[in-house]
C-alpha cells in the first residue's frame, strides 16, 4: 500500500508514471543492496577501521585515556585481533578495572589465546559488576571455549545462563542445541533448536543481518535432529 501511494505521488511529481516506476524500483533495489548480509558486514569493517584509526589518534595525544583503550580493544576483540587487544586492555584495565566491557573483553581475549583461568576470572568479574552485562554474552563465550574444545557438557550451563538471559539469541540457542545432540539429549536439542529458528524469523531486520548464518545452520541442525 505504501508503494502504490508513493508511485501515485512521483507520478503526480513527475508527471511521468514510468518515470515514477523507474525511481521505486531504483529506491526498492536500493534498500535491498544497503541491507543486504553482505554490504552489511562490509559496511560494518569500514566504521570499524575508521573508529580504530580515530581512537588511535586520540591515545597517542591523551595514552591514559583508559576507556578509549578499552573501546579500541573492544573493537579488535570483535575483529579477532586478539593478540592486539591483549595489549590495550591489559593496560586498560589498570586504571578501569570496575568496568564490566573491559573485564569481558580481557577475558574473551584470554581464552581466545587459551588463558583458561585469566578469562574466566574476567569474564566472572564482568558478570559480578553486571550480572546482564551484554544481554548474557559472557555466559555465550564461555560456552564456545568449552564447545571449541568439544567439552559439550561444561558448555552447556553457560549457555543455559545465556538462554534465561537472551531468550532471542540465535547463537546461543544454535549453540545449546548442538551441545544436547552432541550428548544424545534429542528432545532438548530439539527444542533449542527450535527455538533458534523461532527467534530468527521473528527479529528485526538488523539483527537478521548479524544472525542469518546462525539462523540456517539451526533450521539444518533441526532437520537432522528429527524436530523439524
Amino acid at each position: 500500500m505504501k508503494t502504490f501511494f508513493l508511485f501515485v505521488l512521483l507520478s503526480w511529481v513527475t508527471g511521468n508514471p514510468i518515470l515514477a516506476g523507474a525511481i521505486i524500483l531504483l529506491i526498492i533495489g536500493g534498500s535491498y543492496l544497503l541491507y543486504s548480509r553482505r554490504l552489511y558486514r562490509l559496511r560494518q569493517a569500514w566504521l570499524d577501521l575508521g573508529r580504530i584509526r580515530t581512537l588511535r589518534a586520540e591515545l597517542a595525544v591523551n595514552p591514559d585515556d583508559a576507556k578509549g583503550r578499552s573501546d579500541l580493544g573492544a573493537i579488535l576483540v570483535r575483529k579477532g585481533r586478539f593478540a592486539e587487544a591483549l595489549v590495550e586492555l591489559e593496560k586498560a584495565i589498570t586504571r578501569c578495572d570496575d568496568l564490566p566491557d573491559t573485564n569481558f573483553y580481557l577475558g574473551w581475549t584470554h581464552l581466545a589465546l587459551g588463558r583458561v583461568e585469566q578469562g574466566r576470572r574476567h569474564i566472572m568479574r564482568a558478570l559480578e559488576l553486571n550480572p546482564r552485562f551484554g544481554y548474557g554474552e559472557p555466559h555465550l563465550r564461555l560456552g564456545d571455549f568449552f564447545f571449541a574444545r568439544g567439552e559439550y557438557k561444561e558448555a552447556i550451563p553457560h549457555y543455559e545462563a545465556f538462554r534465561a538471559i537472551h531468550s532471542s539469541g540465535v547463537e546461543g540457542l544454535y549453540k545449546l542445541g548442538e551441545c544436547y545432540v552432541a550428548i544424545d539429549e534429542r528432545e532438548k536439542a530439539s527444542d533449542a533448536l527450535r527455538e533458534a529458528v523461532a527467534a530468527f524469523r521473528d527479529s528485526p531486520w538488523y539483527k537478521r543481518q548479524e544472525e542469518r548464518g546462525w539462523g540456517r545452520k539451526a533450521r539444518r541442525a533441526l532437520r537432522r535432529a528429527g524436530g523439524a
